[in-house]
């Protein structure tokens, strides 16, 4: 088998891999939404705490089609070949993997769209009026209301892809000084290094599952925290309508 070959095969068995992986946490928000609507009774097309399962439901299965697609129609350069000619089996290659780093970016902005509408949901609720300050106050002050740890693989989770989301569209972290211009995070036996000036092009897709796999235990902790079950109802200050 020549490497060209490998190099297909290989990424093949990745994408089986995230499949099987993506699956199954698709399935944990089925679980996770199942039971609270089971203990609760909460409102299944209102309130955000069912809300924002439905909401990755639906963008995990979305991805998964999209692994599927890669795998099956858009992973060797004849499959490349039949919606825009290659000069080389090199560049179909790097087409095919740019196809599933910009699934992959698009995965991360929407979950943290859906993060940041359950957060500000939740303090819109609770003070009465909408949190307009940035996300990483929101986030401190969800933690702080629901007494959550922030010495967590949540907290840390929310960090890393909220710092490579802004990495991307601000050219690198934003620096309101030099003081500010540099940051490293460790989480999950992974260092991750965000320079002012030095722009972020996305996450793999092992390190997006870890997160958004943290992220969905994390809310399903968050929501049964005392503070947040006595809210009758936390409605969706959005308007989605999926």
């Amino acid at each position: 088998m020549n490497n060209m070959k490998k190099r297909y095969e290989f990424r093949k068995e990745l994408d089986t891999q995230a499949i099987h992986k993506f699956d199954g946490l698709r399935i944990k928000c089925d679980l996770y939404r199942n039971n609270l609507m089971a203990s609760r009774g909460l409102m299944a097309d209102k309130d955000m705490r069912i809300r924002f399962f439905n909401l990755m439901y639906k963008l995990i299965l979305n991805y998964s089609v999209v692994l599927n697609f890669h795998k099956s129609f858009f992973i060797l350069p004849e499959h490349i070949n039949r919606i825009t000619a290659t000069p080389d089996d090199g560049t179909a290659h790097e087409i095919s993997n740019d196809y599933i780093t910009f699934n992959n970016n698009g995965l991360m902005y929407q979950t943290t769209s859906f993060v940041e509408l359950f957060f500000r949901s939740v303090l819109k609720t609770i003070n009465g009026k909408y949190f307009i300050g940035q996300f990483w106050e929101a986030k401190k002050n969800v933690f702080e209301i629901t007494e959550m740890s922030k010495e967590t693989n949540f907290w840390n989770s929310l960090s890393v892809l909220f710092n490579f989301r802004n990495g991307i569209h601000n050219n690198g972290i934003y620096a309101a000084n030099e003081k500010n211009s540099s940051l490293r995070m460790h989480y999950r036996e992974r260092t991750f290094v965000f320079e002012h000036g030095f722009p972020m092009f996305g996450l793999d897709t092992d390190a997006l599952f870890d997160i958004l796999n943290d992220i969905v235990d994390g809310t399903y902790l968050l929501v049964q925290q005392q503070a947040i079950q006595n809210i009758p109802v936390i409605e969706d200050i959005g308007g989605l309508k999926f």
